[in-house]
């Protein structure tokens, strides 16, 4: 993997044991045991040592949940005084299992992948502010959506749960939110 198993957003510099060592010692070198994972993931605190108490805790395997065959990421957002406020949630989709997405959301959660998705989507954001500024120059709030949902559809078609690609698609198809783009950069 090229990104880590879990948050599909850093790059991996461990391998996880996703059934701890210290209380599966039979899985310590079982390579579906092994989960590339990034430090943050792997952490004590996220990820790290944990152990399903019961069936609404355990974390989705990323060999055997496919956590991309249904978009199931779906984000917020809003513009006050400190810019834009970026918010991500798991929404379950209709044809998923309960078991399915609860892995999904004890996952999202337990790991705190919306904090780390909004702050990426800001950074890209500001990256591609001077470019922004122009095309909201022109005055076209429309050539300014088409932009956004132009860049969604790209990144959404190979990875339906791409949260830039979903921030996009979010901006594209809200008016206002574009309309305020001079406020997103306080």
């Amino acid at each position: 993997l090229s990104k880590c198993g879990y948050c599909n957003h850093d790059t991996p510099t461990q391998l996880d044991h996703y059934l701890p060592k210290t209380n599966f010692a039979e899985y310590a070198f079982c390579p579906i045991n092994l989960v590339p994972s990034c430090s943050r993931c792997n952490s004590a605190g996220k990820k790290g040592g944990h152990v399903p108490t019961s069936p609404s805790d355990v974390l989705f395997h990323p060999y055997f949940d496919d956590p991309d065959d249904e978009k199931w990421l779906s984000v917020d957002m809003r513009v006050d005084t400190s810019g834009l406020i970026i918010k991500y949630q798991a929404v379950k989709p209709l044809c998923w299992s309960d078991s399915k997405f609860s892995k999904i959301k004890f996952t999202f959660e337990k790991l705190g992948l919306s904090e780390v998705y909004s702050v990426d989507l800001q950074a890209n954001l500001a990256s591609l502010k001077v470019a922004l500024q122009g095309l909201y120059d022109t005055g076209e709030i429309r050539n300014f959506m088409d932009h956004f949902q132009v860049l969604a559809t790209n990144m959404l078609s190979t990875y339906k749960n791409n949260w830039i690609g979903i921030g996009y698609e979010y901006i594209a198809s809200n008016e206002q939110l574009c309309l305020d783009f001079p406020r997103w950069f306080p």
